[in-house]
Order: structure tokens, then sequence, then C-alpha cells
């Protein structure tokens, strides 16, 4: 059974009342998500400050704190699954900025201070994604994408669903503090 409650994970305050009706609806929480980002086209030079404030109250404060809600309700059951959506590395220019918090070492401190208690956090990192906006692209333009990448194809929103199942499941229960890539070999 799956309950889906929003919340903006810009905005920390709205955490602790989205995860109590978790542990009101199941009393317990075996897995968690965090797939929430805030991109932009900034580069280096033009971004100015309450552009990356707000790339980093999302990117990184959204994620330690929406997990640390989950630690909660996770340490007392002394098992679960903490696992953080990030982007493959690819030199796209104006798109890096938001890429740094999300592979900071905010995962890794979290499996360290959690481990003990049987929790687990893991950065699942995900290249290219076959979703809507890839109708609008042409056949040369698809090629030339696929082209980049050794496999040749880009992930099915279904493969990095069961790149996450299997971080969140008993067959990952000794792995944590680790990241897995699912990017057809970038």
């Amino acid at each position: 059974e799956v309950l889906g409650v929003w919340f903006d994970q810009g905005h920390p305050e709205q955490f602790p009342a989205a995860f109590a009706k978790v542990k009101e609806r199941f009393g317990r929480l075996d897995a968690l998500v965090c797939n929430a980002t805030i991109t932009g086209r900034q580069t280096f030079l033009e971004i100015k400050p309450e552009e990356m404030t707000e790339i980093l109250t999302t990117n990184v404060n959204g994620y330690l704190f929406c997990a640390q809600e989950a630690a909660k309700l996770m340490i007392p059951q002394r098992k679960g699954s903490i696992i953080m959506i990030a982007a493959t590395d690819l030199p796209v220019s104006e798109r890096q900025l938001h890429r740094i918090p999300k592979r900071a070492s905010v995962s890794r401190s979290i499996a360290i201070e959690t481990a003990k208690y049987g929790v687990r956090c893991n950065v699942l990192i995900a290249g290219a994604i076959r979703v809507d906006k890839w109708e609008d692209f042409s056949d040369e333009e698809v090629a030339r994408k696929r082209a980049n990448w050794p496999l040749e194809r880009e992930s099915t929103p279904e493969e990095i669903a069961q790149a996450a199942l299997f971080l969140a499941g008993d067959q990952s229960a000794t792995i944590t503090g680790t990241e897995l890539t699912v990017d057809s070999g970038v």
C-alpha cells in the first residue's frame, strides 16, 4: 500500500505534518525517495544570490530535512531506506550549479549517522530518462543524444523505478552511503 502526500520540498516547515500523515496511516515508513529538484538555467557567471539560495533550499535543505523526518519514523523500527535521486554529471554548462548540492556529502553523512539504527541512505544517479518531452524531438535529435551514451539509449521511468525499488528493498540490505548510477554508461 502506498500513500502520496504532497508538500513543497523548498519549505521544510511542511515536512512534519506530511510525515505525521504517514505515521497516522501506516504507523511506519519503510522507504523514502527524494526526487524534487530545481534546475533553472543559471550559469556560474550569471547566477544571483537569491537564485542559488533557492537551489540550495530545495536541493540540499529539502533532501536533508525530508530525510530527517523519515529517519525519525525509521529509527524506532530499526529499518528503513532513504533514496536521494540525483542527476548524471553531464557537461551542460548552464545547468551545472543545481547538480552541486545533489551530490553533496549529505547522503553519506546521513548513512553514517543512521547506520547503527538499521537505516540506510543511498543516492540513485539517473541519466537521461525518456519522458513526454521526447515526443517533440526529431529522429535526428534523438540520434544525436543517444550517440553520447555507450548503450545508445535513454532509461525509461520504469527502469529508474526498478533501481529505486532495489535500493528500497531487502536485496540491498547491506548497501548504504553509496551511489547507484543508471545512465546508459555515461
